[in-house]
């Protein structure tokens, strides 16, 4: 009879099966297992597992890219359509906050809660025009903005953005053009320090539509 596995071990697999972790072009699944320092089968445990809760949600999200994480803080960038930005700037104005608070307070009240944004697409999507990030007289990209947020956010964002079919920065987007509307009142502000690196006390599950 196959041992049962240790609570350890399953919330080891749990997590790992939530991380976009850091993979070497042709890395071998043994030498990425030495690399992060746990078992192949683990990495294997946790794949099967992440495969089959998709599975489960019918919903496949674009937003598997390969996050580094390094450290403990993930950085979000965001481009930012002129005429987005002025309004989210007097937001941040009139609040006496920096865009990078005010982002990060975004995505805490969004993992704080099962409420989704009521954008989801690409690009953003103000009074019902939709503004590409690239300016369309020029070609060139949109203003970038960037901000930190903790590890555990950014697993739990993406654990989100999978189960609703679409991207991490999709989600902000939406939620940024919910402030800028004003259907996105009150926020959880917080430091990058103070956010939990625990993806699991984030909501990731029971999503409403």
């Amino acid at each position: 009879m196959k041992p049962k596995s240790s609570l350890f071990r399953a919330w080891l697999v749990d997590r790992v099966s939530d991380a976009r972790l850091y993979k070497r072009a042709g890395q071998s699944l043994a030498e990425r297992a030495r690399y992060l320092g746990v078992q192949s089968d683990v990495l294997e445990e946790a794949d099967q597992l992440r495969r089959r809760r998709l599975a489960e949600v019918g919903r496949f999200g674009s937003s598997r890219g390969v996050a580094q994480y390094h450290g403990y803080t993930r950085l979000v960038s965001l481009h930012v359509p002129e005429k987005i930005a002025t309004v989210l700037d007097a937001v941040c104005a009139a609040r006496h906050i920096e865009f990078a608070d005010l982002a990060r307070a975004v995505v805490q009240t969004l993992l704080s809660g099962p409420n989704n944004p009521t954008w989801r697409g690409k690009g953003w999507l103000y009074k019902g025009e939709r503004l590409p990030p690239v300016r369309a007289r020029t070609g060139k990209r949109a203003e970038q903005r960037k901000f930190a947020i903790s590890v555990g956010a950014d697993i739990a964002l993406g654990a989100r953005a999978d189960r609703l079919g679409a991207t991490k920065n999709g989600l902000i987007r939406g939620a940024l053009c919910d402030v800028a509307e004003g259907r996105m009142k009150r926020l959880i502000y917080t430091d990058t320090v103070s956010m939990w690196n625990d993806p699991a006390r984030y909501w990731t599950g029971d999503l409403k539509p």
